[in-house]
């Protein structure tokens, strides 16, 4: 596994519970608002030693049984499936961040059981979907909502790419389980968004009355 980061503790990252975070090296999208511009190249970061990983996953596991796998993209990682095995060997619950370009490797895991919870980001409408095959993230999307598991699709919310008619046609395709996350115009892939603002509170509430489903925020305070 190519590991680029490890938080010991989250509070954050599993909706009700405390977990540890895992940051896959390497991104196969390049979105020009996502905050982890460091972890796209596939061999842009010193990675960390997975053994020593392991190690520390194991001490403190009287208090952490969720790890979350985040990126970069998991799903890239060819060793991803096995790594998933130990852990779950040792007991550990885990949750799966991914974009859905690899349906495949979504596919193996659900058959798997190995993952508990996903959370899958659904970047903007789908016939304005620029960041990979939209029938792979349309897979991706029917097998985790029909996995049995706790899943999630979020959606950062960007100013100038989305606004109140894009999100009712992105409404069209997700009906549940749907995470609006409030942009933070740090680190971005494309720095020109580094300091920009996102949408006001009462912008995005006005923008979830009108979108005809359920929907869930997250970041706005």
């Amino acid at each position: 596994m190519k590991v680029a980061g490890y938080l010991k503790t989250s509070l954050l990252d599993w909706p009700g519970e405390v977990s540890s975070v895992i940051w896959t090296q390497g991104c196969n999208f390049r979105c020009p608002f996502c905050h982890n511009r460091d972890l796209i190249s596939l061999t842009g970061k010193k990675l960390l030693d997975e053994g020593e990983l392991i190690k520390s996953l194991i001490q403190r596991k009287i208090w952490i049984t969720h790890l979350v796998i985040t990126g970069g993209e998991p799903t890239l990682q060819t060793d991803l499936v096995e790594f998933c095995q130990k852990l779950k060997k040792m007991g550990f619950k885990i949750k799966m961040d991914t974009n859905g370009s690899e349906p495949e490797v979504v596919e193996k895991l659900i058959k798997m059981d190995l993952v508990e919870y996903w959370a899958m980001d659904i970047k903007t409408q789908f016939d304005k979907y620029q960041f990979g095959d939209i029938k792979d993230i349309k897979k991706s999307m029917k097998l985790i909502a029909k996995s049995g598991k706790d899943y999630e699709f979020r959606t950062t919310v960007v100013p100038g790419m989305h606004d109140e008619e894009v999100v009712k046609q992105m409404a069209k395709e997700i009906k549940n389980n749907w995470i609006w996350q409030k942009f933070v115009g740090r680190n971005c892939v494309d720095p020109k968004l580094d300091g920009a603002e996102g949408i006001t509170k009462k912008e995005i509430e006005k923008w979830r009355k009108g979108v005809g489903v359920k929907v869930d925020l997250r970041g706005w305070v």
